[in-house]
């Protein structure tokens, strides 16, 4: 019979485990610092039969307000491994550093390649799931291979670029046959040479008279999230939380006819379209609250926990958005914030 780990504690609140500050209790929490103790913790829950939840900066998750009955794994595994060959930088980064911090060094060793994706929420490990991505560059670009533990096999292996399925908002660790492999570690592959990316209009004004160094870019990328995105120390979000979507050309043509103003990416399979700009100017629901809840003044795809908000609540608030988009355009919004345990 094996003895409960030291590092499982009982009936913890969750809200302060994630950026949107919302949430009730987990049954049982684990602080995962070490791959051996995530393989101790894991065979005391099995004993237990007890469900599994893995956990993060929480930056992309919304806790019922029953909370969660079972147990949720917070990794908070640390460390960076640095490899150079010809002239290309192998960096393993640990599942638990915090994404920005790990960004930040990067930069400050003058290794290219994450620097668009600054300021971000979240954790390493969190990065592959969602294939975060800003300003023109994807996460699942410069990821060489994600280390990962099965509980099924309780074996750790290797899933290669290739095998993670990397697509927009979307990767392998998504799917049925993915979702419950516990990322450990990233190792991505970034450039000694500074390649900077500025297809984006904000970057492009903000460089107009100007040639970018990597730290320049990144500050740059800083203050243009800064005037988006609202302080986390002040309120609760996570950041973006609907996908923006994809349509097929016709349908956009259809579009464009009543709405002639919104932008269009073309895609291989379709065309992007923003979903911040659906919410302002077809559901003009820029800067509005209703009780705890809202969307942010400055970008209307990031929403907000004023402080007391409820996971019903916040449910409510972005069930009435999407549903006035969709009765408008037709266009079926996705939430990119999973909404986790009993309702």
């Amino acid at each position: 019979m094996t003895v409960r780990p030291d590092c499982i504690s009982e009936n913890v609140p969750l809200a302060p485990y994630t950026t949107f500050k919302i949430g009730g209790q987990a049954d049982f929490l684990a602080t995962i610092t070490s791959e051996e103790e995530l393989i101790d913790v894991l065979t005391w829950s099995k004993q237990e039969d007890m469900s599994v939840m893995i956990l993060g900066g929480g930056s992309n998750v919304v806790f019922a307000d029953a909370g969660y009955r079972g147990l949720v794994l917070h990794i908070n595994i640390k460390g960076i491994e640095v490899a150079e060959q010809n002239n290309k930088i192998f960096v393993t980064a640990a599942a638990g550093l915090e994404w920005d911090e790990f960004v930040s060094k990067m930069v400050k060793l003058n290794f290219s390649g994450l620097e668009n994706l600054s300021g971000i929420p979240g954790k390493v490990g969190a990065s592959p799931v969602q294939n975060i991505g800003a300003y023109g560059v994807e996460v699942g670009e410069k990821i060489i291979s994600v280390r990962v533990y099965n509980p099924q096999t309780k074996n750790f292996s290797t899933l290669e670029k290739n095998e993670c399925d990397f697509s927009y908002r979307h990767s392998f660790f998504k799917n049925e046959a993915g979702k419950n492999l516990i990322i450990t570690a990233v190792t991505f592959l970034l450039d000694k040479k500074f390649k900077p990316v500025l297809g984006y209009p904000d970057l492009q004004k903000y460089f107009s008279d100007s040639t970018p160094t990597i730290e320049k870019l990144r500050s740059a990328i800083l203050e243009i999230r800064r005037h988006k995105f609202p302080d986390l120390g002040k309120v609760g979000t996570a950041g973006s939380f609907f996908k923006n979507p994809i349509i097929d050309s016709g349908h956009y043509a259809r579009l464009t006819k009543v709405y002639p103003e919104l932008p269009g990416y073309a895609q291989t399979r379709g065309v992007k379209v923003s979903a911040a700009w659906l919410i302002d100017n077809v559901a003009q629901a820029k800067g509005i609250r209703e009780g705890n809840v809202g969307t942010h003044g400055s970008q209307a795809l990031v929403f907000v926990n004023y402080g007391q908000a409820t996971a019903t609540e916040l449910d409510i608030f972005a069930t009435k958005i999407s549903d006035l988009v969709f009765k408008k355009t037709g266009i079926q919004l996705a939430r990119e914030v999973c909404f986790v345990g009993e309702g």
